[in-house]
């Protein structure tokens, strides 16, 4: 299986699906719940929660947080901080720089593939405004011991969408621009050694201009999603190192499709996204939310699965063994056939979690949305 993204409220969601578990008479047979999150202490170097929380174990947690500096207030630091206490006390790790103890730190992802092995994807900006675009890594149980790999770039590099499916072998999406004045050059890239170095792909051609996501649920089948302006494309492949790569425009209602999240995918090829597909009628668009849904997406056999309601716009989806979860801006519906989307169960969900979007499966949690907080501040967009 692929590593463990997700999002801030993972914990939350989880327990919400133990709740949907007897409404929908579905058993998770190996999963156990998750402790419950109880108010702890907090570094108070820490100002926010951001996006992004992953625990690889039961009582390990990491999550990114901006920081408070004692002299000027906010700072542009979007770090880590660690829990080995089931969530309830959080502590500030100290991230390795290489620019010198006054440069600025920006984590934005962060990713675990067991409890043995960590990485973590940002950039150091000194404070003249020269960066380094950095990868992170742990391999100690307690969280705070770290290792920096600075990436090497003629001018400007940005890694995105990291994820390693073993820990020699990992692939991202990476932007990099050789003189200030081109254009970024988009790329999927793969490495063997924890994200020290990269090699592009072969054999691919991305539909479009923007790269939404890179991943590998397996050894034997990664996938890229893109978007053309209208249109998101959905591209697969059974050998990411040497191709070739298989391209499937998402369905739409006619005038465009746009996920709304990263697609969640199982090893097996099953692949759940949620998003928009729009269609004109005269002067206007109307916009259709649902799920796109698919039990083998290597044959590129995708259907479309509208939603009814102003609640479910902009929704994420994700699948938790049989269990299908599906949530919009203030509800959270789930469903045991999500190939028809019958028999669908919707709860309204506290204002407080409505931003919040998360999928389970049966051994990790996964990432398909930012959650609540303030964005860290992300690689130039191409």
């Amino acid at each position: 299986m692929g590593a463990l993204r997700r999002g801030i409220g993972s914990a939350l969601v989880m327990m919400l699906v133990w709740t949907l578990v007897p409404i929908l008479g579905t058993s998770p047979a190996t999963a156990a719940p998750l402790p419950v999150p109880t108010v702890g202490s907090i570094d108070p170097a820490i100002a926010q929660f951001e996006s992004e929380l992953v625990c690889p174990s039961e009582s390990a947690c990491l999550a990114t947080v901006s920081r408070w500096d004692k002299v000027s207030g906010l700072t542009n630091d979007h770090t880590l901080a660690r829990s080995v206490d089931s969530l309830s006390d959080w502590k500030l790790v100290t991230l390795p720089r290489t620019l010198g103890a006054k440069s600025e730190i920006t984590v934005f992802e962060v990713d675990c593939l067991s409890a043995q092995f960590c990485y973590a994807l940002g950039n150091e900006y000194k404070p003249e405004g020269s960066r380094v675009a950095m990868v992170w890594t742990t391999t100690d149980p307690t969280l705070s011991a770290w290792t920096a790999r600075p990436q090497q770039s003629t001018y400007e590099m940005s890694l995105q969408s990291m994820d390693c499916v073993t820990t020699s072998f990992c692939v991202a999406e990476r932007c990099e621009r050789p003189n200030e004045s081109d254009a970024c050059i988009g790329e999927v890239v793969w490495s063997s050694d924890q994200g020290a170095t990269w090699t592009p792909t072969k054999g691919l051609t991305v539909p479009g201009y923007r790269i939404d996501h890179v991943e590998c649920p397996s050894l034997v089948f990664c996938f890229v999603q893109s978007w053309n302006g209208d249109d998101e494309f959905f591209v697969t492949t059974t050998d990411p190192v040497n191709g070739p790569w298989t391209s499937v425009a998402l369905p739409s209602q006619s005038f465009g499709a746009e996920t709304g999240g990263l697609a969640q995918c199982e090893s097996s090829g099953r692949c759940i996204i949620g998003g928009d597909s729009a269609q004109v009628f005269g002067d206007g668009v109307q916009h259709y939310y649902g799920y796109w849904y698919t039990d083998d997406a290597l044959t590129g056999d995708w259907s479309w699965k509208p939603l009814s309601g102003a609640s479910y716009q902009f929704p994420r989806a994700g699948c938790f063994g049989a269990v299908c979860l599906i949530n919009g801006r203030s509800i959270l519906g789930a469903t045991a056939d999500p190939a028809n989307g019958a028999a669908r169960v919707d709860l309204t969900l506290p204002s407080s979690t409505a931003s919040i979007s998360t999928v389970c499966t049966a051994s990790r949690l996964r990432r398909v949305s930012r959650g609540a907080g303030t964005a860290a501040r992300r690689p130039p967009v191409r």
